[in-house]
């Protein structure tokens, strides 16, 4: 089976130290953000309806409490589509003091196109940024049929009724 040169095209590299796209007081460090498939493999073009994780590295200086960590996934031009964070998913006794948070999609409901992801860790009422890297991974989402139009793929039909 022939492979699709779409998915070997390589994202721009994105680097972690001295970007204004970063902010905190690194009482938590995310050290990497990597983008995997169902079989663990890195990658950073994804089929609409694949399997898509994030992966988030950590390393904790907090003694008391865990960090809060969440993510947001916008479109090129900034606008938000989704944005969770592991407070929602009550998660935070798992949270050690180094390790990976995985954000994980069975399916991925994007439509074709080009991704930018945000990933960040916070004190549990959401106001003190430990680690916040704003908009600074992208992905790719190829399509594998019929076009489609806007950002998200909904679960949906049509009927028609009459003649």
């Amino acid at each position: 089976m022939e492979t699709d040169k779409r998915l070997e095209e390589p994202a721009p590299a994105a680097s972690a130290d001295a970007d204004a796209r970063r902010w905190g007081n690194k009482q938590v460090v995310i050290t990497s953000v990597e983008f995997v498939d169902k079989g663990g493999k890195v990658k950073d073009a994804f089929y609409q309806g694949d399997y898509f994780e994030a992966r988030i590295s950590y390393e904790s200086h907090l003694t008391k409490t865990a960090p809060v960590f969440g993510v947001a996934i916008a479109t090129i031009y900034k606008l938000l589509i989704y944005g969770p964070n592991t407070l929602e998913a009550n998660l935070s006794e798992k949270i050690g003091k180094k390790g990976a948070v995985r954000f994980i999609v069975p399916e991925l409901p994007l439509i074709e196109g080009d991704y930018l992801f945000s990933a960040a860790a916070y004190d549990w009422t959401l106001q003190t940024a430990y680690d916040h890297h704003e908009l600074m991974y992208h992905f790719r989402v190829l399509r594998r049929g019929g076009r489609e139009f806007g950002c998200v793929k909904l679960d949906c039909r049509w009927d028609v009724e009459g003649r």
